[in-house]
């Protein structure tokens, strides 16, 4: 038996953090972001996503 699971309209956005906990000065973390439907389903996207930084004294670097 197979089945194709196809994604719905992109509903929202899932913000993960890699670790846990505070993050020590001069360290940095991972983030990932996933553009997912009302079902979780990780919807395809060719949508920009930007991170800003609002407060503190750290900073947000684009990682390649």
């Amino acid at each position: 038996v197979s089945f194709t699971v196809t994604a719905g309209t992109a509903t929202h956005l899932a913000i993960t953090a890699g670790g846990g906990g505070n993050v020590a000065s001069g360290s940095t973390r991972d983030l990932t972001v996933e553009v997912r439907d009302a079902a979780e389903n990780v919807v395809n996207s060719s949508a920009a996503i930007h991170f800003a930084q609002t407060a503190g004294s750290g900073s947000v670097r684009r990682r390649r």
